[in-house]
């Protein structure tokens, strides 16, 4: 076994990628171009797996923040995720579903699928609604992402990838 990725094929380590919080469909992208897949293909996988957490953020982060916020234990953390999900709901509420568009759409960090459901859980949107916004904010992040990795060939670092120990500066100063 070379490397972590070859636990699993590139279609399953690409879904994975995109179920991650922070990385979600905006590194899940670049990361299925680079392990050799079409581009197509990696938007698609990383487009539906972005998408799976979504359900469960919107229905579950309500009761868990309440059940965090009770314990002495978990205080710290829960209020942290309530205020770090907040903070950005300002202009949220101001603009409801378009703003939970807005926010998921925009492919900046701290943006996204994860955020946005929290917010949307914390905030009490109903679960359609949540679903439909979020997800297209995703496809709109997704073309960009999808765009910006055609337009500049990004190449990620991925051990597996037929240059094992090339940091991903080296590769970007090749292009």
């Amino acid at each position: 076994m070379d490397s972590f990725f070859d636990l699993f094929s590139r279609e399953v380590t690409v879904l994975l990628i995109a179920m991650l919080p922070a990385v979600e469909l905006r590194g899940a992208v670049p990361v299925g171009v680079a392990l050799g897949m079409p581009l197509g293909e990696a938007f698609l996988i990383s487009y539906f797996g972005s998408l799976l957490p979504v359900v469960p953020l919107v229905y579950m982060i309500r009761p868990l923040v309440k059940a965090a916020k009770r314990s002495r234990r978990w205080y710290r953390l829960g209020r942290w995720l309530e205020r770090r999900s907040l903070r950005r709901s300002q202009r949220l509420r101001q603009y409801k579903t378009f703003g939970l568009f807005l926010l998921v759409a925009i492919p900046i960090p701290g943006t996204g699928v994860w955020t946005g459901s929290m917010i949307a859980g914390l905030l009490g949107f109903p679960l359609r609604t949540a679903l439909s916004s979020i997800a297209a904010g995703n496809l709109v992040a997704g073309l960009i992402i999808t765009f910006l990795t055609k337009q500049l060939n990004i190449q990620l670092f991925v051990a597996s990838v037929d240059r094992p120990g090339e940091c991903l500066y080296d590769m970007i100063d090749k292009l």
